[in-house]
């Protein structure tokens, strides 16, 4: 996230708790790389970088919930600083060495695991792909340097031998340092019966009395000097050799790692991009570890605030409550009130926090679907910000804010600002306070500003209670009975403060809060007395509506639903009787064939019976479709646009508007009681007195392209339906349902079909919807009119034969 001087204090995030969350997801790292993106994160307007953060975010989650094998950074260090040394040429020690080379197989496994996912994550397999192997490094590395930071003998021919032949050589020399031992303990010449070495030369611990009995070179004394540590002359030359086969050991080491420290040199550039890639992903996945362990989602970005099951971050999971804080339709500002420890402050936090998560990339916890608008400045006013530094007092300091914050409005005029007051009006006369308070909310309504502010004053609580629809009351809720707060909030209500029933439970003395009843009795006004049964009855009264609302909406989409199911029903029987009739008639005409051919053989009686039968029937099936054919409720937005003549002049040819199926349709025959017309391509008998003429402006263009299609593709097989219905089966089912209607649909030259998959979770639309995209006959998928089933129904349109 690109910093910007003065970020901090636009977005309030000390005030906020932004840091502390910032913190937790820190902590969520695998990596130094991984931790450093994550503690300098702040929050951006931008909306693309926005969005593009929360893409990551999305896909690191989902592959916490999805995967099996987790991708890990813990073996990733921070070795920008000696790659970059070994790219400008610099020598390498053996455990920068190898830490280079566990980075490299961190980044390898990481990126293993990635491209061998069960599920696609397309934001974080496109960040992996620029994740460099450099198998030739890792082996180099494996074959030379040992995990403890020792180059190994392996590493050149050279070095073996060099250490094999000071093996032998330490060999000789501990033998014979052996022989001294045994001997020289015998004359109590040594301090203790072993050797040491010092100055890189191996030694004997004599007592300073006896130095002079042994030839010897001194090498070193114990502080005290009671000690000497010797070197006998028969050792000298054997010490000297061994000094020689060393400086060969490390000459050969120097070279071994230069040449190590230049292999990664030369790689040095895309090392360090891959670094800082790998860094990147850790950091992203720090990002899902959180939102996991939150139980956080998207914020979908709105121009509402609507936070569903909210909770804040900081509040132990098994204490928090979560709440519902929304801003209605039209409302840019909530005047929130009710008691103390109560949550009003909390819910502040909450709004603040939760935009400033959503602005940094990160999911917020709260339950899908909840929504936000992107800030471009969010100023909390929250807490005491009396400053001795500044020698202001609680309610000079509030105001100092307030003048910032008032100047700062609008330098931002792609976005609009967050303003959270808590307690406005506070420190000063509750009078001078409400008017003060009123005359900032009324500004911050007249700017681009999302406002919300707790309060105990009556006045400023009056304000929610006015017409003006920017402007809604809330309250946090209270268990009078027992005098605790429900730490819940009911938008639309206003609070009472209970301070007197806070202060019984409590324990405040009784007496006092006796003379407090009656005091508050004797002076307060009305709408405080009537406050808490105020909200009670706005209660109760705003539940009925929404679960009235609830129920009618839910009806509506119920009832359009069915009665789209119902008119494609009945056109599947007129057709359908329409083909038993024609059927009968050819019966009716062979019998009369049959009848005139062998009159003899045959009872003509009851021939005549049969044939009179067969007529009955006919007419019974007529006037069953002139029955299913009926109108069925109005529904104006099937409608024409413009009102229908109650009569008018039709002929073959025209363009009406057929009442009872509520489309448009071309005349094709007309007759006094029933005429032909094509819909869609298809041929319907229906009552004449069902069809109004239309003018030619009210012509839609699907129907004036039916002429073109009756006349040049074959009429569709009859058996096949105009829709199939796949509500109540799985996904699966419903596809093994769907294809081969979809083949033979295409097959026999439908254009489009309607899929009835129902409304309920949109688990099945969604499962369809997806196949349907890769669905090589389909051109295009759209969700039916409200008229039509409305979200219950897919209109499937195919590709043209």
């Amino acid at each position: 996230m690109v910093q910007s001087s003065g970020i901090r204090e636009r977005f309030s995030l000390v005030v906020l708790e932004y840091d502390t969350v910032i913190g937790r997801l820190a902590g969520c790292t695998q990596s130094p790389l991984g931790h450093e993106l994550a503690s300098s994160l702040l929050p951006s307007s931008n909306i693309d970088e926005i969005r593009t953060r929360l893409d990551f975010t999305d896909d690191a989650r989902n592959f916490f919930d999805r995967e099996s094998k987790l991708v890990t950074f813990q073996g990733l260090n921070d070795v920008r600083d000696p790659v970059g040394k070994a790219g400008k040429g610099g020598f390498l020690g053996p455990v920068e060495l190898w830490k280079i080379n566990a980075t490299l197989k961190s980044i390898r496994s990481a990126r293993r695991i990635i491209r061998d996912a069960q599920f696609e994550y397309p934001n974080i397999s496109r960040e992996a792909q620029k994740l460099g192997v450099f198998p030739e490094i890792e082996d180099a590395l494996d074959h030379a340097i040992h995990p403890d930071g020792e180059v190994l003998d392996r590493a050149s021919p050279e070095l073996q031998r060099i250490r094999i032949e000071l093996q032998r050589e330490r060999d000789r020399v501990e033998r014979t340092l052996a022989g001294m031992i045994n001997n020289f303990s015998r004359h109590g010449y040594l301090r203790e019966s072993n050797y040491t070495i010092r100055n890189g030369r191996y030694v004997l611990p004599f007592r300073q009395d006896c130095q002079k009995n042994v030839k010897s070179v001194v090498q070193a004394r114990s502080p005290t000097g009671a000690t000497v540590f010797i070197e006998p002359l028969e050792l000298v030359e054997r010490n000297n050799r061994l000094s020689e086969l060393k400086g060969q050991e490390e000459d050969e080491v120097t070279r071994i790692l230069a040449e190590l420290s230049a292999l990664v040199g030369s790689r040095s550039d895309e090392i360090r991009a891959t670094l800082n890639t790998a860094g990147f992903l850790d950091f992203v996945f720090a990002c899902g570890r959180l939102s996991r362990d939150m139980k956080g989602s998207r914020a979908a970005h709105s121009d509402r605030i609507d936070l569903k099951a909210s909770r804040h971050p900081m509040i132990p999971s098994d204490e928090v409550v979560p709440v519902d804080i929304y801003f209605p339709d039209k409302s840019r500002a909530m005047i929130l009130s009710g008691p103390n420890a109560g949550g009003k402050t909390v819910a502040l936090k909450t709004i603040g926090l939760f935009a400033l998560l959503n602005q940094s990339g990160l999911h917020i916890p709260a339950r899908d679907p909840s929504t936000l608008p992107i800030f471009g400045s969010v100023h909390a006013d929250i807490g005491d910000l009396q400053s001795i530094e500044w020698n202001l007092s609680s309610f000079s300091a509030h105001i100092v804010f307030l003048k910032r914050m008032l100047e700062s409005l609008g330098l931002d005029d792609h976005r609009p600002a967050l303003v959270l007051l808590d307690e406005i009006g506070r420190s000063t006369d509750p009078q001078e306070g409400s008017a003060l308070s009123l005359a900032v909310i009324e500004k911050l309504l007249e700017s681009d500003t999302y406002t919300a502010v707790t309060t105990h004053l009556p006045a400023i609580k009056n304000l929610a209670l006015g017409d003006d629809d920017r402007v809604v009351g809330a309250s946090v809720e209270f268990d009078i009975e027992n005098a605790l707060p429900l730490y819940t909030i009911r938008v639309g209500t206003l609070g009472a403060s209970y301070a007197i029933a806070i202060a019984r439970r409590l324990g405040l003395d009784s007496d006092i809060l006796k003379r407090a009843d009656s005091l508050l009795a004797e002076k307060s006004d009305i709408l405080a007395i009537d406050l808490p049964s105020l909200e009670h009855r706005l209660e109760v009264t705003k539940a009925e509506i929404r679960d009235a609302e609830t129920g009618r909406d839910k009806a509506k989409k119920e009832l359009s639903s069915l009665l789209f199911m119902e008119r494609l029903i009945t056109i599947e029987v007129v057709r359908n009787a329409e083909t038993v009739l024609h059927e009968a008639e050819k019966i009716l005409e062979n019998a009369r064939k049959l009848s005139s051919q062998m009159p003899h053989k045959i009872d003509n009686a009851r021939l005549t019976d049969e044939l009179k039968a067969l007529r009955e029937f006919g007419d019974r099936l007529r006037k069953a479709a002139d029955v299913l054919a009926a109108p069925f409720p109005a529904d104006s937005k099937e409608s024409p646009d413009t009102p229908l003549p109650e009569t008018g002049e039709i002929g073959v040819g025209d363009i009406v508007w057929v009442i009872s199926l509520r489309r448009q349709g071309e005349v094709l025959e007309l007759g006094s009681k029933h005429s032909t017309v094509v819909i869609g391509g298809k041929r319907l008998k229906v009552p004449t007195d069902q069809l109004r003429p239309l003018n030619p402006d009210e012509v839609s263009s699907s129907v004036a392209q039916d002429r073109f299609r009756l006349r040049t593709k074959q009429p569709p097989h009859k058996s096949l339906p105009l829709f199939i219905d796949l509500h109540g089966l799985t996904v699966d089912e419903a596809i093994e349902k769907l294809d081969p209607y979809l083949d033979e649909a295409h097959y026999q030259g439908r254009e489009s079909v309607h899929v009835i998959h129902g409304i309920g979770t949109g688990k099945l639309r969604r499962g369809i919807h997806k196949h349907l995209k890769k669905h090589q006959l389909v051109k295009n998928i759209e969700l039916a009119d409200p008229g039509q089933g409305g979200a219950g129904v897919t209109v499937v349109t195919f590709k043209s034969r």
